[in-house]
């Protein structure tokens, strides 16, 4: 018997999913990090994402580990690094990581991104 829970938690996943295939295929060189960190990683303006199961491999080799937790959300089995937290507080991991991707200019001090 399948339970409403169990329903809920397949749409998300259906939806989570949908919304990280939207996003561009990319491997962490074309982040400007180590090829270790990831060879199946997602991104966009927003957020970089990668499967729970290879989280590890970005958060260790790539410097995510040091990300404040107000910038990761883990929805189904995608970890998320978001760009912005829920106050509006722009990571700089990730705003680098952003701009290398989309070949912007990253100003560290300012954080601009041209």
């Amino acid at each position: 018997m399948i339970t409403s829970f169990e329903r809920l938690q397949d749409r998300v996943t259906d939806v989570v999913s949908d919304y990280v295939y939207s996003m561009k295929e990319t491997n962490a060189q074309e982040l400007g990090l180590d090829p270790r960190a990831g060879y199946c990683l997602f991104i966009n303006k927003e957020a970089i994402v990668v499967t729970l199961t290879r989280a590890g491999s970005l958060d260790y080799y790539g410097g995510f580990e040091y990300i404040s937790s107000d910038h990761v959300s883990v929805l189904g089995e995608y970890k998320f690094y978001r760009l912005f937290d829920n106050y509006g507080t722009k990571c700089d991991r990730v705003w680098e990581c952003i701009c290398k991707y989309y070949g912007m200019q990253y100003e560290e001090e300012g954080m601009e991104c041209e």
